[in-house]
């Protein structure tokens, strides 16, 4: 995989957002006038957000009260793909949103990084001989994007 991610900070937070945004363009003309209304269709608007959570499970949901600390992570990475659509009109230059909408239920993916091997995979994930299987930062990425796009 070409290309490495180097950070002077751990708490990475960042969205890739993907859309085709085809304009709907209505005009008329009365009385001398004419009159122009746009709407830009994102159809579809394809996003991954990932971001760093602390004080979580490991599903990133946050930890329960009384849970042991074994079972908390301070330091996980949260992958979420969404899936939708908005319109937009173009009102003398302001943009408003007219409708949108999110395709529910996507999977997310909780990963934990491990520095010693540069990859990120589910929390805790060994083998019997203590490697850990998962797949580096850069790979994520364009798997995620893939996976994105294929949706």
């Amino acid at each position: 995989m070409p290309g490495n991610l180097t950070s002077s900070t751990g708490n990475l937070n960042f969205d890739f957002e993907f859309s085709l945004r085809p304009l709907l363009e209505f005009s008329a003309s009365a009385l001398g006038s004419n009159y122009t209304q746009e709407i830009y269709a994102d159809v579809p608007n394809l996003e991954l957000s990932v971001s760093q959570v602390s004080g979580v499970t490991d599903t990133c949901d946050p930890a329960p009260s009384g849970a042991p600390s074994s079972q908390i992570y301070n330091n996980l990475t949260h992958v979420v793909p969404s899936v939708g659509f908005d319109l937009v009109w173009n009102n003398d230059g302001q943009l408003e949103t007219l409708d949108s909408a999110t395709l529910p239920g996507l999977p997310t993916a909780c990963l934990e990084y491990f520095p010693k091997t540069s990859k990120l995979s589910t929390p805790n994930k060994n083998d019997a001989s203590g490697n850990i299987h998962g797949m580096t930062f850069m790979a994520l990425m364009v798997v995620g994007s893939l996976v994105v796009l294929l949706l």
